[in-house]
């Protein structure tokens, strides 16, 4: 059955000044809190947990290893020497093993400050 190109169309009658209100303010808040949450998103998190000491001595533990990895570019191919760590005695008085990479451990000495991240606590 075909429709009648005669007949009238169905018209909505027009929002009222309360709906537009209250759709333009959800609107608002909606977009005010997408921006929010972009902008604490990109801050620095790790900036102020940053543990910082001496370093009072360096290891190098040979182990070559070719890590293989997957991403936008293709396939990636990293080899290893094997696994560098330093051991850094913060303020307080503990001493931490950092496990570093190859250029962080060939820039610094005993004796050089290092700020690294905390571990994460301990599970009972």
């Amino acid at each position: 059955m075909a429709a009648d190109p005669l007949r009238k169309p169905f018209v909505v009658k027009s929002t009222r000044t309360r709906d537009v209100t209250i759709a333009v303010v959800a609107g608002i808040a909606l977009l005010a809190f997408v921006v929010w949450g972009i902008l604490h998103m990109s801050q620095d998190v790790t900036g102020h947990s940053l543990l910082t000491g001496k370093i009072v001595s360096k290891h190098f533990e040979p182990q070559p290893e070719e890590q293989l990895s997957l991403g936008k570019g293709g396939l990636d191919e990293k080899n290893l020497d094997g696994i560098y760590t330093m051991e850094v005695r913060t303020p307080d008085g503990q001493t931490y093993k950092v496990f570093v990479d190859k250029p962080v451990y060939d820039s610094h000495q005993p004796g050089d400050e290092l700020s690294f991240l905390p571990p994460p606590p301990r599970q009972p």
